[in-house]
């Protein structure tokens, strides 16, 4: 099997489980036990209510699996991009168990840690694509994901600051729809990633 094809199949692979993990394990779980609302679709919510052992078994495959595809990629910043997927699987499955009824600080420090991960890592990854000879879309596609996610990641701390306020019901809304644009975007770089 020559090198992009096994990219390919690895990189579909990859969203498969990541999509399994959210979509079933955590979104789906959590709505039959009626616990996402029209105001309240977190992927906090989702993780805190989904069932636990299939969100660890489709997060740890994904995560390996992605960290594989990464391998077979360009060697530069390897390693800390490495480490960056490492320490968003960690705290993943830490906010599995240490959820906003447990610990409402420690969970939106974690979150946070999450997100500011994906955010360096998504940048690392164009730094380390931008030259590579790949088609101009991919390569767009990149830029557009870091952009896309820092004003996420942006949004997320406005939008939690007023979720904490009087606007709690639009700020919940908000933060939950951000989130899912930031899964989103994640998918989108796998895809380029073994697509490349």
């Amino acid at each position: 099997m020559n090198l992009s094809l096994k990219k390919n199949i690895l990189a579909i692979i990859t969203l498969l489980f990541y999509i399994s993990a959210f979509g079933i394990a955590a979104y789906e779980v959590s709505f039959k036990k009626g616990k996402i609302q029209n105001d309240n679709f977190t992927v906090s919510q989702s993780l805190a209510f989904g069932n636990d052992p299939a969100l660890v078994t489709l997060f740890t495959l994904g995560t390996m699996c992605y960290i594989y595809l990464m391998i077979l990629g360009p060697k530069k910043l390897l390693y800390m991009r490495i480490f960056l997927q490492v320490i968003v699987y960690i705290f993943l499955i830490t906010i599995i168990w240490i959820t906003t009824f447990k610990d409402k600080e420690k969970h939106y420090i974690f979150a946070f840690i999450i997100f500011f991960s994906i955010l360096i890592f998504h940048i690392l990854t164009y730094i380390v694509y931008r030259n590579q000879k790949i088609s101009p879309l991919f390569k767009y596609g990149l830029l557009i994901a870091c952009i896309i996610n820092l004003l996420v990641f942006l949004g997320l701390g406005i939008t939690r600051s007023k979720a904490l306020n009087k606007h709690r019901k639009e700020g919940n809304i908000s933060f939950a729809s951000l989130e899912n644009v930031v899964t989103l975007v994640t998918g989108a770089v796998i895809f380029i990633i073994g697509f490349c």
